[in-house]
């Protein structure tokens, strides 16, 4: 088979090893090696459903070589849009709630996004001896919407009949393996799952379990309880965090501690390198336990096992419309195609040239990292001296002008460059007029032999009145004969219409607006089939408004209260619904008189039929909605955007005038749209049931999810919701206690999800849901019941009013004088104070203290940090001030890791902090952690420039401090990171050891040398003080040889130098 053209392929798929690319390629629809001029590697491209995937193996084992495999795929296959890291992994044996989930050999673990990260820790270690701590140097990107999305689809299909397809792709897989490798990739079985104590350690990794570790010692998966079991090519699939580094771990020890301080449940060594530039997926199956007792007997089927559900999230995923474009575009592979589509009614970013430029900076980044190396040098130096971005400096939107302007010559040397620029008009007159004219110069500046730099803008007529360009496409003129062609294709079964005036005039009155023209032939059709006469037609054709908006508000004059209930639906869902969940919204009622399903199923507007469902969303909306198919589901949407633009504008308030604005109708529809959702969740059927299967209840999972987002949009417009405290029988918790068991069935995972024990007020108090909240303590005798209880979690209404910074709530439950401000939750032991300070809730905090009734230096039960503590970590200055300002805090208090506040705001870099730290007098300055790192050695190493700074000015700290984990000092940091700056201010000290060696012999000359430090390397030669010859104690390499090994030719010339 002929491998495919390169611009057509938009799935990358990277296996880290060969064993994991054998699997990988006989899930492939029609598998053929290909390669790309000026790339040496050899790809495999093949079909998976609708999508064309690359497959390649990385070289080695690591985060770089994936970061570089990656980046030749993106290079030589230029419409990549998904990207996937598939393989084998370590996996921790149990985890969650009370370590109740079970992961065992064969599962397959899936990278899931946990808050604000991205699914993947990337941390670093060395030494392996117990007492070691840990760090984590970063968090990394999220997977794409499309993936993520797939993969809930994904999980929510495993909920359901049949359940995964993974058993049938593992038999599919495997017809296309020889004889010789087929047994290989079989499941092993129970039997040879082996999970030893984590104190019995196997003692010669040359040898294997068998014969050398006594198998007495394991448990077997029947050992380990029923979330152990698994069925033959059944695996269980995990969603959590994966942990990533250049160090493999095998240890029990080390496993658990990443497990106790990120949440890490599987280990590998190459995703970092990939999602630290790149969103990706990371799918890996379980071939160890991550522990000194590896099983190479797993290794290839947990490679099958993530090839197989790889292959089930890639069909369901939509594929990405390329093939023709890719054909006729143009691109070359590696070329760079950079966009940004104006948004109007977006955020400032999305309709402004500073958006615009930080975006194009932001591809060229991605794509071509090495033309803004300057930039990067800039940021990191500005990061340093300034703080971080966004909070104490910003960028300006010429300076980043002149940076693209700077790269361009450098990306334009190797590649050719395509820019698209979409709605340019929506970034305001002044603004579209500059940027056109800097188009025009860029595209005037003198290019490189055999470059291009084009550019396509789409724009009205105004503000940009003549272009001046190469060529220009007006679509009102040349949607004129498309036009003409879809009016005489739709009339082509009424020939007395075809030959009639009316197709001429609908022409010609669309002024190439395709959704006039369509709306009208529908309206045309209608009249039509009515039976209306031809002079009857033409004249409603006439009496048409030509604008949009006027066509729009003609269609609606004819809507009913039914209609609107139809349209609120579809502009205020939290997500489009299926024709199956817009059943059950239709048919129940704000103020419905049914307590079961099946009474309103035997309503005269419960419509059954998907078809006749189909037909009466068009009726009721005009035409101006449609039923279409999305994955495996028909989901409810507008024809057009505009229409939703439209009706959210003004379009609701015009069907009903006793809507003041479009504010107050938009409240009103989430107050609809909420109380529909509750009035679901009281049925009877729902509350009876222990299933709640999709099939049986198909509005329940957006009802259980997304009640409380309208119930919120509702406060926010502070529409009265008094009625929401009889319509959950409060204080009766049996409506809530039922919504809770759904919604842990439903989405165990989100963390939304709410804990056994959540009352009413709980769920008000958490969201910032302040009218019901108000109307139940106005039930004076009845204040105390539930105002302070706590859920399962531990967590009272304040703790989690103060937890999300919901100020006004605070306020409300600290002034009934009922609730214990210094409660402590069953998480961690965090108090509302704990929790506040650390999310940067600064009013909260300040509520909070004036109570004067919270102790300041509480400490949590994980990592024992103080309210204090959280707040110099993240760097909230103001609640630092604040609580600074109690004179009641323990300034040098630690944390488990012997972390003291000051040492977090040095390893943070929030210099304002360390400064306030500083200026009290109080502070250790040279406090050690347990691993024996200074506050020096922390901003030394993390490039905190400032910091030291300030640190050395006390004349307080020991500059030449070694920590116990790995014999570094601050200067042995700085070298090996690469932070110029920083070493030129310890060696002005005149107190460091140049020559210092940590624990495996390296001096801070080795460490500049391995990593190409050339600057570093000079400013320590220039000392005359370092042994150039110094070997360190593993392998006695000396720093030359350390270089050349890694092609530093600039470091190594001038180590040959100072010889």
């Amino acid at each position: 088979m002929a491998s495919p053209p390169e611009t057509v392929v938009t799935v990358g798929w990277i296996a880290p090893m060969a064993l994991e690319l054998v699997p990988a390629i006989a899930i492939l629809e029609k598998p053929t090696t290909k390669t790309v001029p000026g790339d040496d590697t050899l790809y495999h491209v093949g079909r998976i459903g609708g999508h064309w995937v690359v497959m390649a193996v990385c070289p080695r084992i690591g985060t770089h070589p994936a970061n570089t495999v990656l980046a030749n795929i993106r290079r030589s296959f230029p419409n990549i849009k998904h990207v996937l890291v598939v393989g084998i992994a370590g996996g921790l044996p149990c985890y969650g709630p009370n370590l109740q989930e079970q992961i065992v050999l064969g599962d397959v673990v899936v990278s899931w996004p946990q808050g604000s990260e991205g699914g993947v820790a990337h941390y670093e270690f060395g030494a392996w001896e117990v007492q070691y701590m840990l760090t984590a140097s970063g968090h990394t990107l999220h997977p794409s919407a499309a993936l993520l999305t797939a993969v809930n689809n994904l999980r929510a299909n495993y909920m359901r009949k049949p359940g995964s397809r993974i058993p049938q792709l593992l038999l599919e897989l495997r017809e296309c393996l020889t004889e010789e490798e087929l047994p290989e990739f079989e499941d092993p079985g129970d039997e040879h799952d082996y999970l030893f104590p984590d104190d019995f350690l196997h003692l010669d990794r040359e040898k294997l379990c068998q014969g050398l570790c006594d198998l007495a010692r394991s448990k077997q998966r029947s050992d380990r309880g029923s979330k152990a079991t698994r069925k033959k090519d059944s695996p269980r699939i995990h969603y959590g965090t994966i942990g990533s580094a250049n160090t493999l771990v095998v240890s029990s020890a080390k496993r658990n501690e990443l497990y106790r301080k990120y949440q890490i449940i599987c280990f590998e060594m190459e995703s970092a390198g990939v999602i630290s530039d790149y969103q990706a997926l990371v799918i890996r199956g379980i071939c160890d336990y991550s522990d000194s007792h590896k099983n190479k007997k797993w290794q290839k089927y947990a490679a099958a096992t993530a090839a197989a559900y790889a292959k089930e999230v890639l069909l369901l995923v939509p594929p990405a419309k390329l093939d023709e474009r890719g054909e006729m575009s143009g691109f070359k592979p590696g070329d760079l195609v950079l966009s940004f589509f104006f948004h109007g009614r977006g955020h400032q970013l999305q309709k402004t040239a500073l958006g615009f430029f930080r975006s194009l900076l932001h591809q060229v980044l991605r794509q071509a990292p090495d033309a803004l190396r300057d930039v990067v040098e800039i940021f990191n130096k500005r990061r340093r001296e300034m703080g971080e971005p966004g909070k104490k400096w910003e960028w300006h939107q010429e300076e980043l002008r002149r940076f693209f302007e700077s790269s361009l010559p450098k990306v334009l040397e190797a590649r050719s460059v395509w820019l698209f620029v979409d709605a340019l008009d929506e970034c305001g007159k002044e603004s579209a007029v500059d940027l056109f004219r800097w188009f025009q110069s860029l595209l005037r500046t003198p290019l490189p032999t055999g470059s291009q730099c084009r550019i396509c803008v789409t724009c009205r007529h105004y503000p940009i009145l003549s272009s001046d360009c190469e060529f220009e496409i007006c679509p009102e003129h040349e949607n004129g004969q498309d036009i003409s062609t879809y009016v005489r294709v739709q009339l082509s079964d009424y020939r007395y219409l075809n030959a009639s005036p009316i197709p001429a005039l609908i022409i010609d009155s669309a002024s190439g607006v395709f959704m006039w023209a369509h709306l009208v032939i529908n309206q045309v059709l209608d009249l039509e089939r009515e039976g209306a006469e031809l002079e009857e037609i033409q004249a409603a054709v006439h009496s048409i408004p030509p604008d949009l908006d006027e066509l729009y508000r003609g269609l609606i004059q004819r809507m009913s209260s039914t209609s609107t209930k139809l349209i609120q639906w579809i502009c205020f869902a939290t997500r489009p619904l299926t024709l199956d969940e817009l059943k059950w919204a239709m048919v129940v009622e704000v103020d419905c008189q049914h307590r079961s399903l099946k009474a309103c199923q035997s309503s005269q507007n419960y419509i059954s039929d998907n078809t006749r469902m189909e037909t009466r969303v068009r009726a009721l909306s005009c035409g101006l909605a449609e039923v279409t198919q999305s994955s495996y589901k028909q989901v409810v949407q507008f024809i057009h955007q505009s229409v939703k633009d439209f009706f959210v504008e003004t379009g609701l308030s015009f069907l009903d005038s006793s809507f003041t604005s479009a504010d107050a109708a938009i409240g009103m529809a989430h107050y609809r749209l909420s109380r529909i959702c509750i009035r679901y969740l009281a049925m009877d059927e729902i509350s009876q049931s222990t299933s709640h299967e999709h099939t049986d209840f198909p509005f329940l999972a957006y009802a259980t999810i997304s009640w409380v987002a309208h119930t919120k949009q509702c406060d926010v417009r502070s529409l009265a919701q008094d009625d929401l405290v009889g319509l959950f029988s409060w204080p009766s918790n049996d409506l809530v206690d039922s919504w809770v068991r759904v919604y842990t069935k439903i989405d165990p995972y989100s963390n939304d999800c709410p804990p056994s024990g959540t009352s009413l007020v709980h769920v008000m108090s958490r969201y910032g849901i302040l009218g019901p909240l108000i109307a139940i303590l106005q039930r004076g005798d009845q204040v105390t019941s539930g105002i302070d209880t706590r859920d399962d979690d531990g967590r009272t209404p304040l703790s989690w009013a103060a937890a999300n910074g919901s100020e006004p709530v605070v306020k409300l439950l600290l002034d009934t004088g009922k609730v214990d401000v210094d409660s402590k939750d069953n998480i961690y032991s965090q108090t509302p104070l704990s929790l506040a300070a650390g999310k940067g809730h600064e009013a909260v905090v300040k509520l909070l203290l004036d109570t004067a009734k919270v102790d300041v230096n509480s400490k949590d039960s994980k990592y024992y940090q103080t309210p204090l503590s959280w707040a110099a970590e993240k760097g909230h200055e103001a609640i630092v001030k604040l609580l600074l300002n109690t004179g009641k805090v323990d300034i040098n208090s630690n944390n488990i890791y012997g972390q003291t506040l000051l040492s977090w705001a040095a390893e943070k870099g929030h210099e304002a902090i360390v400064k306030l730290l500083l200026d009290t007098g109080k502070a250790d300055v040279d406090s050690k952690t347990s691993t024996g790192r200074t506050p020096l050695s922390w901003a030394a190493e993390k490039g905190h420039e400032a910091i030291v700074k300030l640190l050395l000015d006390t004349g307080k700290v020991d500059v030449d401090s070694k920590d116990s984990k790995y014999g570094q000092t601050p200067l042995s940091w700085a070298a090996e990171k690469g932070h110029e700056a920083i070493v030129k201010l310890l060696l002005d000290t005149g107190k460091v050891d140049v020559n210092s060696n940590d624990k495996c012999g390296r001096t801070p000359l080795l460490w500049a040398a391995v990593n190409g430090r050339e600057a570093v390397v000079k400013l320590l030669l220039d000392t005359g003080k370092v042994d150039v010859d110094s070997k360190n104690s593993e392998y006695g390499r000396t720093p030359l040889w350390w270089a050349a090994a890694n092609e530093h030719k600039a470091v190594v010339k001038l180590l040959e130098l100072a010889k």
